[in-house]
C-alpha cells in the first residue's frame, strides 16, 4: 500500500486558516453588537489554538494534530451555539415564554382577531401585527419574536398586501379594529 508522505506544518497551517475563518465569522455574527462574554469564549479558544498550530504544531504526529484540533474544534462549535440554544430554547420546545408578559395579558379584540382571520394573516403576521399595534418599534418586535429587522417589515408589507391599505400603520389598525 502507498503511503503518502504529509507535511505537518502545512496541515498546522491548514488548521490555522480554517481557524482564522471561524474568528471572521465570529466578528461578522456580531458586527452590529459589542462583543460580549458569548463570543469572548469561542474567540480566546480559536486565538490559543492558532498559537498552539503555528508555534508547535508542525512539531507532533498528524494523529495528534488532527485529535487536538478536532476536539477544540468540537469545543468552539458548541461554545458558539450555546447562545443559540438559550436564546431560542422556548421556541423550540413550542412554548410561547418568549413572548412578553404585556402580550399574554392582553387580548386582542374579537373583532381584531376575526379580522386578521378574514385577511387570511397566519400567525407570525397575526403576532407582528399586536406587536405593532401597540406602538412597538420594528426593532424591538424583531428582539421580541427572535426574527431580523428586515423579516418583521417583510411581515408588515405582506400584512397590508393582504388587507388592502396603504403603508401607513394608523390605517392598518383602523382597519383590523373595525
Amino acid at each position: 500500500m502507498l503511503q503518502l508522505p504529509y507535511h505537518s506544518h502545512v496541515v498546522s497551517w491548514l488548521f490555522v486558516a480554517f481557524e482564522l475563518l471561524l474568528i471572521i465569522y465570529l466578528y461578522i455574527r456580531s458586527y452590529p453588537n459589542k462583543f460580549n462574554l458569548q463570543n469572548w469564549l469561542p474567540l480566546i479558544v480559536l486565538s490559543l489554538l492558532m498559537m498552539w498550530n503555528g508555534g508547535f504544531g508542525y512539531t507532533i504526529n498528524l494523529f495528534d494534530l488532527v485529535g487536538v484540533n478536532t476536539i477544540a474544534l468540537m469545543v468552539v462549535v458548541m461554545l458558539m451555539a450555546l447562545p443559540l440554544f438559550f436564546k431560542n430554547r422556548a421556541a423550540w420546545f413550542g412554548k410561547q415564554d418568549y413572548l412578553p408578559k404585556d402580550l399574554k395579558n392582553t387580548e386582542p379584540s374579537d373583532s381584531f382577531m376575526e379580522n386578521c382571520l378574514k385577511y387570511g394573516l397566519s400567525s407570525r403576521e397575526v403576532e407582528v401585527v399586536v406587536l405593532s399595534r401597540k406602538g412597538w418599534k420594528n426593532k424591538k418586535i424583531a428582539e421580541t419574536l427572535f426574527i431580523s429587522e428586515r423579516t418583521v417589515e417583510g411581515h408588515l408589507r405582506n400584512i397590508y398586501l393582504k388587507v388592502g391599505c396603504e403603508r401607513s400603520k394608523l390605517a392598518l389598525m383602523n382597519k383590523l379594529n373595525s
